[in-house]
């Protein structure tokens, strides 16, 4: 056997090969003291293996509690989250059916408002069209009674009319309520959070300006908030140059427009 290679060899390699210079040993003699250090080498492992038995059990037992731990946590995860979200989609029902509500009734009372402005202007039609176009004297003369009526009644009301006061539907409330226990700034980057905070007050500013409630404006609140989100809100001076905006929409020439059609339409009435 070579003791420098630490190999069986044949008595030609060790005369002619590439193990002629080195010592070699008889095979028996490297058995026997191979097999009493091998002996000693696993007793060595042996030792080590028991010192590090208790350490692996506690490795064990740890990998079990992370496992558990994590199973736990997921379920927690999972059966709050889903009561979180419950609770949000009850919230969001419940606000939906408030505004439906209190849009009903603001809407209904503007309505009342509307056909009481609306009644000397459809008086005046009626009146105008059965003097123009009557087809006998008889019915003239019964649809003038009517009308005549109608006329009193209308004279002996209060004061003149006037254009109700102005009653809009709160955003910032609704947005308050919406979000309340909710830390809404934890959801975005830490430089929007002062945007974020304003963000009621931007989309109330800018529902003010709205004439209308259209697809349009309703469209550019949207964006609002999500570029509050962003951190992207337009500046207050550039509020009006968006489009939905019916301060922006509005142009001294539409406004010349309207006049002289109002102007026409007081000089057509005039010859009546």
């Amino acid at each position: 056997m070579c003791l420098s290679d630490e190999e069986p060899i044949c008595g030609i390699c060790k005369l002619f090969g590439d193990h002629k210079s080195h010592p070699v040993a008889k095979i028996s003699d490297a058995y026997a003291e191979r097999k009493v250090s091998f002996a000693k080498d696993i007793q060595l492992v042996l030792q080590k293996s028991e010192s590090a038995a208790q350490a692996v059990q506690d490795t064990k037992k740890l990998i079990r509690e992370l496992s558990t731990s994590a199973a736990d946590t997921l379920a927690m995860i999972a059966t709050i989250g889903d009561s979180l979200l419950r609770a949000i989609k009850c919230r969001i029902a419940t606000l939906k059916r408030q505004l439906e509500s209190e849009h009903s009734s603001k809407l209904e009372k503007l309505q009342l408002v509307a056909r009481e402005l609306e009644a000397p202007q459809q008086l005046y039609q009626q009146m105008k069209m059965i003097l123009q176009h009557h087809a006998d004297t008889v019915q003239f003369l019964h649809e003038q009674r009517r009308l005549k009526r109608e006329m009193v009644r209308l004279m002996e009301g209060s004061m003149s009319p006037q254009t109700p006061i102005k009653d809009t539907i709160s955003i910032r409330r609704y947005f308050e309520e919406l979000i309340r226990g909710i830390d809404i700034t934890a959801f975005v980057p830490p430089e929007t959070d002062q945007v974020l905070a304003n963000a009621a007050g931007l989309r109330e500013a800018w529902q003010a300006g709205c004439a209308t409630q259209g697809r349009l404006s309703q469209q550019v609140l949207e964006d609002i908030l999500c570029k509050a989100a962003s951190g992207s809100v337009p500046k207050p001076n550039e509020e009006a140059k968006l489009p939905g905006n019916p301060s922006h929409s509005s142009s001294p020439s539409s406004t010349s427009m309207s006049l002289a059609r109002g102007s026409d339409v007081g000089s057509r009435e005039s010859t009546v």
